[in-house]
């Protein structure tokens, strides 16, 4: 029997626990599905502040794209000539 094997055998071989070493170990679970409750609740938090900025960051790109489209089709002056602006 290779290592791999003893080690699933043991791995899988039925263990007594005690009610109380169960409560223990399911607390433990519980507290550990908390955290990760809470880390989803941050990861979210921030992917929604990300959104807004990149929505900000949008908007104003869009701004600006449109001044200049603006500026470019603005005629300009002939020498000379009175300035149009």
């Amino acid at each position: 029997m290779t290592n791999t094997r003893r080690e699933r055998a043991i791995a899988l071989r039925p263990v007594e626990i005690t009610n109380q070493q169960l409560m223990e170990i399911l607390s433990t679970v519980r507290a550990d599905m908390s955290t990760v409750k809470g880390q989803i609740g941050n990861v979210e938090q921030t992917l929604t502040n990300m959104n807004g900025r990149i929505g900000v960051l949008a908007t104003t790109s869009t701004n600006t794209i449109s001044a200049i489209d603006s500026l470019a089709r603005t005629p300009l002056a002939a020498p000379g000539e009175p300035n149009s602006l």
